[in-house]
Formats: structure tokens, sequence, C-alpha cells
């Protein structure tokens, strides 16, 4: 007999006190096609599903796990006689029958049909792992019926630009691609179900969502991953703005397959599928320019290599694209949906992950190695990553909670697995009804999104997007299951809690190393911590754990201005803000040299301002302390003492102070003049008489600023020609020290062949 395997049992008492207790399940019911109910969607109607699902669960357990694959119908009442289900197998086809209150008029019926041979297919010859046959042929048993949804057909509905693009099979798998040329297309779920709180597609989404399928995708072995693309996403769009029928995509007769169906304007309203609203990406094509014309043409700051990414919706952009990109007259706002590091990193805008600059270094972004292909052997048996032929299995786990700031902001954890089926699938994989804790993300990214945001992501619609440009592709979607946790008394059912002690610190200026946050979850929660500005604050220890732990932390010295930071862990958000650095400033003196009695001009910068200043000096005037500033300038009195002045300034904030000078000199009230040309010659001051001088002697004691000393020929006695003259200015300029005189308010008038001259002397 076949034996189908299932770790654990279903123990029917902790049904029979779930039940009692009126605790409903919560999310989307799994029906196949055969799946039959009767009656209202009432709360005994619910119940009566549960209990038929429980039949189905213990049939399995009890019976299927034991090679027992035919069964007369069994009752099996429950302890209130009100709540019973019965269950009957017929060639491996479980017929379950949940009932509430029988043979009163508020009888319930529900019946669920479940073919084990339709669903499961073959044994598995070799060992089951997380779901998926390892070492062997035929597949593994799923989950039992539970609240996921599936792939069915009818549940999905796409909307394409080119007709194949993306079809749905009668066994629930979807065809992204079709090997069609220059086509996009999105594909959403469609269904409703009032216990999950799905209404046409349209899900209530309180908590976030679990999601697991597996995909296979042509082989590619080209050295640039050109031979196949362009990829597909699996979003998440708000119901608020977008309906199930929208789509991206590049606009009619633009061929853009980069754009994956997630971003452009697609086939329809022009608005392609709006924010808010998240995806990960499977990129199967490199696209490495950079953004052009906001993504209008092309450039989505790709790698080199195939990679996994979380995506937003980058800047959002008012306006059409620019006269001469490729879309040019269409509205520019989504183009950049999908481009790496797009966004401006707020909680309007978040950043689209990157493997470098905006966005790189948040845990959204991870890159697979090549490996065997399954099938091609020419030029290369070498693939690149989920191009190879083999089966990726993929699991997300969003998680969403209001930000307890009173703001009404919503904090979004959003993990990410995939696995290989050459890997070791740790067990529990496919197990969307319970959290994942056996092995850490390959992305793990937690975001703040604006109160706006949050609100409109309430409801959603979730499924598939995909694109092709020159290069086709066929990429085959099996075995999904979406599971969406729900609210019961406040709390999200189904998911980890966390907390951490402290919430939030405050650091000098000097910074800190060693700090410490505790953590606390459920047993068998994991969680990871993330800084947001890892220039400063750095995460040393307990990056990563489940359960209790302590995450170590260091703050770098701050030498610019307050700053704030956050580690992400676990969801909640770690709050360190650290003080302005020390101020430092700079004082320069409008003029090296002043004359006696003139005035200067001193200005000033402050750097991790603003900041109070306190001058000290000699004549400061004008110059008077100050508060709050971080620059400025002033003026200084009339400077009348000779020589060189040093002025200071002392600017102070709430780290501490520090303090800047200049110097400048002054000039002497007169200079004594000597007449240094080597002859006896005629001079005339300024307020002086015209004087014969012998070389050597001194021509005036009064020489001041605006003054001069002319000179005459020996025979001008009367000094009526001028032959030269020397002013203030070049004596002072001979004589000061800034320019290697002495200061002593001598100087010479000419250097013996060398008249007209000024040196010290």
């Amino acid at each position: 007999m076949r034996r189908y395997n299932r770790k654990g049992s279903i123990i029917i008492m902790v049904i029979v006190a779930m039940l009692v207790i009126g605790v409903l399940g919560a999310g989307i019911y799994s029906l196949t096609n055969s799946s039959t109910f009767t009656g209202l969607l009432s709360n005994k109607n619910d119940q009566a599903y549960q209990l038929a699902q429980a039949g189905v669960r213990y049939a399995i357990d009890k019976y299927i796990n034991q090679g027992i694959t035919n069964l007369a119908v069994t009752n099996f009442s429950l302890p209130d006689q009100n709540h019973q289900f019965n269950i009957s197998i017929a060639n491996s086809v479980i017929t379950s029958i949940g009932i509430v209150n029988a043979g009163t008029f508020l009888e319930a019926q529900r019946q669920i049909i479940y073919n084990l041979t339709a669903d499961w297919g073959s044994t598995c010859t070799g060992t089951c792992i997380g779901g998926i046959c390892t070492g062997g042929n035929g597949s593994c048993p799923p989950i039992p019926p539970g609240p996921v949804i599936t792939g069915q057909t009818g549940a999905f509905s796409p909307t394409e630009s080119a007709a194949g693009a993306i079809t749905v099979s009668s066994t629930g798998t979807i065809t992204l691609g079709g090997n069609v040329g220059g086509n996009s297309g999105v594909i959403l779920y469609q269904g409703s179900s009032s216990v999950s709180n799905c209404n046409a597609g349209a899900c209530y989404f309180p908590c976030g969502l679990r999601a697991y399928f597996q995909f296979t995708a042509n082989e590619d072995n080209s050295s640039g991953s050109t031979n196949i693309g362009d990829g597909f996403t699996f979003a998440v769009l708000n119901a608020l703005n977008n309906t199930r029928n929208c789509s991206g995509g590049a606009p009619a007769g633009v061929n853009m397959g980069e754009l994956m169906g997630y971003a452009g304007p697609g086939t329809s309203d022009g608005k392609g599928l709006q924010p808010p609203k998240m995806a990960i990406e499977f990129d199967f094509y490199s696209n490495a320019g950079t953004e052009t014309y906001n993504g209008c043409s092309s450039g989505r700051n790709d790698s080199a290599n195939n990679h996994m990414a979380l995506m937003f919706w980058g800047l959002n952009l008012a306006g059409n694209c620019a006269t001469g990109s490729t879309a040019s007259g269409y509205p520019q706002a989504s183009f950049d949906d999908n481009i790496h590091g797009a966004g401006d990193g707020t909680i309007n805008n978040p950043y689209n992950s990157a493997s470098t600059g905006n966005g790189s270094g948040l845990g959204g972004y991870y890159e697979g190695a090549k490996t065997t292909c399954k099938t091609l052997t020419n030029p290369t048996n070498t693939c690149n990553w989920m191009e190879d032929g083999h089966i990726y299995s993929f699991r997300l786990e969003i998680s969403k909670a209001t930000a307890g700031d009173g703001s009404g902001n919503g904090l979004y954890q959003i993990n990410a697995w995939i696995y290989r089926d050459s890997d070791t699938i740790p067990t529990g994989f496919n197990d969307v009804t319970n959290p994942f804790t056996a092995s850490l993300p390959q992305i793990s990214r937690t975001v703040t999104l604006s109160a706006a945001n949050h609100t409109a992501l309430n409801q959603i619609y979730f499924g598939f997007t995909e694109a092709t440009g020159a290069a086709s592709q066929n990429v085959q979607i099996s075995n999904l299951g979406v599971f969406f946790p729900q609210l019961s008394g406040g709390v999200c059912t189904g998911a980890c809690t966390y907390a951490i002690t402290p919430t939030s610190l405050a650091v000098a200026y000097g910074g800190a190393t060693g700090q410490t946050v505790a953590v606390t979850a459920a047993t068998g929660c994991t969680w990871t911590a993330v800084s947001d500005s890892t220039t400063w604050l750095t995460v040393t220890g307990g990056a990563s754990g489940t359960s209790f732990g302590t995450v170590t932390y260091n703050v770098a010295a701050d030498t610019g201005p307050a700053r704030t930071g956050h580690i992400i862990i676990g969801g909640q958000t770690f709050t360190v803000t650290q003080a302005v650095g020390l101020p430092t400033c700079t004082l320069a003196a409008g003029s090296n040299i002043v004359p006696n009695g003139g005035t200067n001009t001193l200005t000033w910068t402050i750097a991790n301002g603003p900041a109070n200043g306190t001058f000290a000096g000699t004549l400061l005037g004008g110059c008077t302390n100050f508060t709050n500033s971080n620059g400025g300038s002033c003026t200084t009195a009339a400077q009348t003492t000779a020589g060189a002045i040093t002025d200071t300034l002392t600017v102070t904030n709430a780290s501490g102070s520090n303090n800047c000078s200049t110097t400048f000199y002054v000039g002497c009230q007169n200079y004594s003049v000597y007449n240094n040309t080597g002859s006896r010659l005629y001079f005339k001051a300024t307020g002086s008489t015209c004087t014969r001088v012998s070389s050597g002697n001194q021509i005036t004691a009064t020489l001041a600023s605006g003054g001069t000393v002319t000179r005459y020929s020996a025979t001008d006695t009367t000094c009526a020609t001028a032959l030269g003259s020397i002013n203030y200015t070049a004596a002072m300029n001979a004589d000061i020290v800034a320019n290697g005189g002495n200061g002593n308010c001598l100087v010479n008038y000419g250097n013996n062949a060398v008249n007209d001259t000024v040196t010290d002397r």
C-alpha cells in the first residue's frame, strides 16, 4: 500500500479545545476543484468548515500514514455533542463533513473532498525535505488543507499585452512569459472568502503575509545572462489605488522588458501599478546602465549577475517622460519603480534595494552562485543562477505593525529565503501557516512607511508580474501557497512578536562602544539586527538570533551635526541620537596689514553650529560677542597700537568649546625717514619745508598715514621740480614685521644706487 509520511500528528482534543473556545482559523482556505460547502458563511458554517478540515487532517495522520487508503464512513463527535465530523476514504480520496448542531434547525454542514492521488502525485522514492522529493523520483505530500491560498485554476487571472504570455494550467501551474518576446503581464489573485477577508482578490492585510512557491526557468549559460529575459516579480499592491485588472509594463509599441511588468504605465490607463507597493524581483537579465530620464529609457542599475531584490516604487515623480526618451510623453512616475537605488530613503519613497549605492547595505539584495545546467552542455555546463533548469523553492514573510510613535506610520519586516533543489531544504519550508525559523533569510529588511502609505496597504492584491524584450522566457510557477495571519483580540495570529529593551539611547558626541539591546521573542522566533546608518552606527554582535538574545553595537565619534540612526531588530526600532560634535571655527582678517588708525574686518565660520561666540583681543570695537551663529563678520575699532594684533574667537555649543584666532599687523603712527640715497639732496615731507639732507641723516620724523616724502636735486633749493617720492604705505610695508621688517618705525629713503624705494632701517 502507498504510505504517506507526515511528521507530527494532529491531536483531536487540541482541535476540540480550539473549537470550544471559538477560535476560528484565519486566512484563506485551500479548496480543491471538487470542494463543496453548504449554508451561509456564518459563524456556524465557519465552525463546520473547521471541523471538515480537522477531519481531513485526522484522516491523513490516523489512517493514510498507516497505509489505509479505504475507510467506511466513520463518525467522530466532540464532547458537547454539538460538533462532529465524519470521514470516509475511498481509493485515497478523503471525504470529510463537518457538522454543527446536528438535527436542529441551526444545523450547519461543510464538506471537503481531498483527492490524495491528484493532489500529491506519485510517492517520493527518495527523502522528502521541506516538501521536495530529494534523491529520488515522485512527489512529497503537501501540508494538509489549511487556511492557504493555492494556485488553483480560476483563482488567478492574467492581464497581458500579448496572448499566451501568461497562462494557468488545470493543476494550478502558472506560466510566465510563454516564450513570447516583447510582452508584459500581471496575474493577480481574484478569489473571495469571508473567512479570510478576501473579496474579489482584495485581501485584508492587517498583519502581513507568508508565501511559498517553486519556479523553474529556461536555461541560460551565456556569460552576460542575456539569452533569456527579463525575469518576474512576486508583487504586493495596495487595493486602494489599484484594481485587480491593473497592469504595469511598457507602453504600447515600446519594447522595455526590463520593466518586468512591475514598473511602467501598463497597457490601459497609463498609471501602471500604483504605490504603495512592494515586490521581490527575480532578475534574469542584466540592465546595468544607470537611470536615464527617470528610467524612461532603460537602465535599471543592475549588477552584472542575476539577483533577487526587494523593490518599492522609486520617486513617484509627476510629469511625463522627457522628449528624447524611449517612452516620451508617458507619465514618468512608474518608470523607476524597479530601478535599484531609486527613491529618496524617506517614509514616503523608500530606497529600492541595490547591490551598491542607495539601497545597498539594507538587507534587501541577494545574488546566488552559478551551477551546473540541468540539460545544456555546450559551450559550457555552467548556467546563470535561477536559469539552470533546477527547481527553486522560495518563501516570503512580510510582518507589519503600526509604529508605536503615535504617528500612524507602519513598520514592515520583509524576509525572503530561496533554495535550489540541490540544496538541503529545511523541514517546514513550505508550511506557510507557521513562521519559518530554521534558517536565516537571504533577504531581510525593515522599512518604515508613512501613515498614508500604511493605511493604503490595509487591503492588498497579490500575484506575479513579468515581461520580456528581444529575449523571451518561460517560467513555471507551481505549489503556490499564501497565508494571511489575521487579527484576533488585537493580536496577529500565527505571527512572532518581539520586544527590545531599551528602545533608545542618547549618546554624547564622543561616541560609545559595547552598547547592548536585549531582545525577547517567543521560542523559535528568529530575528535579525540591521543598522540604517552603518557609517557610524554598527552592529558588532548579535546580528541575528532566536528567542532571547543581545545585540551589541558601537557609535562612532561625531565630528559633525547632531544625528539620529536606527537599528531594526525583529521589526522593532531601536533609536540612537547623538549630540552635535564640538564646534570648530575659522577667523580671518580682511587685511593682513592695517595703517595706524585704520579699521579691519573679521570674518568667522562655524562648523557643528550654531554656537555662541566670545571675542578677545585689542580694539575690537564692533566685534562683539554673539549667540546662535553659524558665521558672520564684524568691523573692528580704529587700530592705534602698532605691531602684531591677535584676536581670538571662542565658540561654544552643548557639547563644549573650541577657539580660533587671526593675526594682523598695524603700522606705526609716524615713521622716521632717513636719506639713504648716497647723495646730499633736497627733500620735502608732508607738513614740512624744503630741506637739504646729507646721506645718512634724518629727513623727517613725522611721516604719518596719508603723507609722502618727495626727493629733489642737489641744486633745487626751492623744491620746484620733484624727482620722485615715497609714501606712508611704502614705509609701513618695509618696516612691518609681517614683511620681514623690524617694526621700529625707522625707514630709509632709497638704497644708495636705487632711489625712490623704501628699506627698513
